[in-house]
């Protein structure tokens, strides 16, 4: 009997304890905030894709580079052809220049860094993420930055408005 008597003990007070912590710390519809502490320390730049070798001197690659670059590679998330669309022009501007170029678009590069931005003429053929159900979006003109320090592809995207498809 006493047994029992100390069974039942048990129980109840297990399950009063599964009740606290349910309605402390699981209240359905409730949530703790969490404050988010922002990373310390100097931020790294982006990196980018390898794709240009870079030349000592004020050009470090040449539009004839960029050219031959997208013979063999295609824009990143391009559904169509790297046939279909040709460098247009090359220009060097500082992160800073892109920045306003691009309407607030920023590279992640300080203001003072050089970037190579070239537009690209053509149809290229853009889709949203992959877990997207998006229709894929046509536009006739494009943009690539590569660094100017170390040629490596850092951004892609669109000049235009998009066409049906």
């Amino acid at each position: 009997m006493r047994r029992s008597l100390i069974a039942v003990f048990v129980i109840i007070v297990l399950a009063g304890l599964s009740w606290l912590t349910w309605t402390t710390y699981f209240r359905p519809g409730e949530q703790k905030k969490l404050a988010l502490v922002p990373p310390k320390g100097t931020p790294l730049a982006p990196v980018g894709m390898k794709a240009l070798d870079v030349k000592p001197g004020a050009e470090p690659f040449t539009r004839e580079d960029v050219s031959g670059y997208f013979q063999t590679h295609n824009l990143p998330r391009n559904r169509g052809s790297n046939a279909d669309f040709q460098v247009e022009q090359l220009e060097f501007l500082s992160a800073g220049e892109l920045r306003e170029r691009l309407q607030g678009m920023v590279s992640g590069l300080p203001d003072g860094a050089r970037v190579g931005f070239v537009t690209l003429r053509g149809t290229i053929v853009f889709t949203g993420p992959p877990s997207a159900e998006r229709k894929p979006a046509t536009f006739e003109r494009a943009y690539a930055v590569f660094s100017a320090a170390t040629g490596n592809l850092l951004m892609v995207g669109t000049l235009n408005t998009a066409t049906a498809r």
